[in-house]
């Protein structure tokens, strides 16, 4: 609910005009948000070993994702002319 309301509250104040388009984006960064989230909470949960050799692996899968997105998203901003 709050990811959404952050997502909803930016797009009132930089005055986006909701529509289909938005709707379906707004649908879409919010789920991917909360499933995000609910893969590390379970990769948390399931791993074996005790509390700080799980985050520790949690931490290196999120900064890796993190990675991989950030050069994805330069190399789709420089093939695009946006």
């Amino acid at each position: 609910m709050c990811c959404q309301v952050d997502v909803v509250g930016t797009l009132q104040f930089w005055d986006v005009t909701i529509d289909t388009a938005t709707s379906i984006l707004i649908t879409l960064s919010v789920g991917l948000a909360v499933d995000y989230s609910a893969h590390v909470g379970h990769m948390f949960m399931t791993i074996l070993g005790n509390r700080e050799g799980r985050l520790t692996t949690c931490l290196r899968y999120i900064v890796s994702f993190l990675n991989v997105s950030k050069e994805l998203l330069a190399h789709l901003s420089t093939k695009c002319s946006w």
